[in-house]
């Protein structure tokens, strides 16, 4: 009894190690074949850690920071620690042997203004950083808000197809039965034949945005995704009020501050770079000469202090006047740059405020418009199927609620396109 009972038990345990076995795989496929749900910020957040200019600007900002934490050393004197060890034959029998050491300390002027270099260095690519990071942000919302453009029309063109497909259906058997004309039938055959092919090139191009979509956030091309963001239901900002005042501290106008202040620091190091090098040197030499049977023995030591000036640099024309007047006209560049930028952007931000509001509208519109084109629809077929329209009104019903459809979304599109300018320009947060 015991051993049928060991029996069964060692059966049962191979058969659920069979079934897992069997059940792993597919479990396994199953779950690596599941399409990857995502959101436009967490696409975004994807995008952050697979870009290679966000990783270059982030790097480069590092380094500027680790610069500009050790900035202290900087004004440590140059310390240099120099040894030779020779030895020479001076004639068949006579040798003679040397070593020496030496220590100089070295300072430039330059690194009087070492401190303020490394603070602005630091800024400079804080604002680059940021500035790269808020281009990036409207480039992978812009892609994701493209592609859920697309994804709605394409439902809507199967839609279409379907209802030209049905519609053909009725055509036929209404042509059968001598209810219509053949006029009517082709008609119906056309209007199918010409919503197929629209809606397979809608598809062939949504599929390459999606893989250059993938691309952009760092995943597999293979990978199927949902697109869970809409358009109808993303964020808005509260006011318009405040934006003009932040005009002076968007992520382009902190980018080209902080070059103008970096061209105003170099020109600080240009004199400095001609005051006189200072120079201090101590050292000291041992030396031995080995003739027949004896040797004599020799040290002395040397200290020197130098500074060196060069009169040239007065003269015009010179290196240290065409340096000068080189940072000069670095510095108007990039302060007339700068007022430029913030003059157009104050331009571009009324635009933006203007064709924002004006969407608004747009939507309103095309929102009543897609209303009354459903109703039109509605009492069309209630028509035709009561005999008091043709095919061809219903076709053309049918017609204008697909594009009064296509043009309420294209509305929303664009107002999204405009918001997302907005972020970019301001770099404030403004879609959810």
């Amino acid at each position: 009894m015991n051993s049928l009972k060991s029996s069964r038990i060692f059966t049962a345990a191979v058969c659920m190690l069979l079934f897992s076995v069997l059940i792993l795989p597919s479990s396994l496929s199953a779950q690596e074949s599941a399409p990857l749900r995502i959101t436009p910020d967490e696409a975004f957040r994807m995008a952050l850690e697979n870009s290679r200019d966000v990783w270059s600007s982030m790097t480069a900002m590092d380094q500027a920071g680790k610069a500009y934490r050790w900035r202290y050393l900087q004004l440590l004197p140059e310390l240099k620690i120099e040894g030779a060890l020779e030895s020479r034959q001076t004639d068949a029998t006579d040798w003679a042997g040397g070593a020496g050491a030496g220590v100089s300390l070295v300072m430039q002027a330059e690194d009087l203004v070492s401190l303020e270099e490394k603070r602005v260095k630091n800024q400079q690519q804080q604002a680059a950083f940021r500035k790269t990071t808020v281009d990036f942000k409207a480039e992978v919302y812009t892609s994701y808000f493209d592609l859920v453009l697309q994804r709605e029309e394409i439902t809507l063109r199967k839609r279409q197809l379907q209802s030209a497909s049905d519609r053909l259906e009725a055509a036929r058997f209404d042509y059968d039965n001598g209810r219509i004309s053949e006029y009517e039938y082709l008609s119906a055959q056309l209007s199918y034949e010409e919503t197929a092919p629209v809606l397979k090139g809608k598809q062939i191009g949504y599929e390459s945005a999606i893989k250059r979509f993938l691309l952009l956030i760092g995943a597999d091309t293979g990978q199927e995704i949902e697109l869970t963001g809409d358009l109808m239901t993303a964020g808005l900002f509260d006011s318009a009020e405040e934006l003009p005042g932040v005009l002076r501290k968007t992520p382009l106008i902190e980018q080209l501050s902080a070059v103008l202040r970096s061209r105003e620091v170099a020109l600080k190091k240009v004199p400095l770079k001609f005051l006189p090098d200072l120079s201090l040197s101590l050292s000291r030499s041992f030396s031995t000469n080995i003739p027949a049977g004896t040797s004599s023995d020799t040290s002395d030591g040397n200290y020197s202090l130098s500074i060196v000036f060069n009169l040239n640099d007065l003269l015009p024309g010179s290196q240290f006047q065409t340096e000068r007047e080189a940072a000069l006209t670095s510095i108007e560049d990039a302060r007339r740059q700068l007022e430029n930028n913030v003059e157009e952007q104050e331009v571009l931000l009324q635009e933006l405020l203007a064709g924002i509001e004006k969407s608004a509208a747009d939507i309103e519109a095309a929102r009543f418009k897609k209303e009354l084109s459903d109703r039109f629809f509605s009492i069309a077929e209630s028509e035709y199927e009561n005999g008091r329209r043709d095919l061809l009104d219903l076709e053309d019903a049918d017609l204008k609620r697909g594009e009064a459809q296509l043009g309420l979304l294209s509305a929303v599109y664009q107002r999204m396109n405009l918001l997302i300018e907005l972020e970019k320009l301001t770099g404030m947060d403004l879609i959810e």
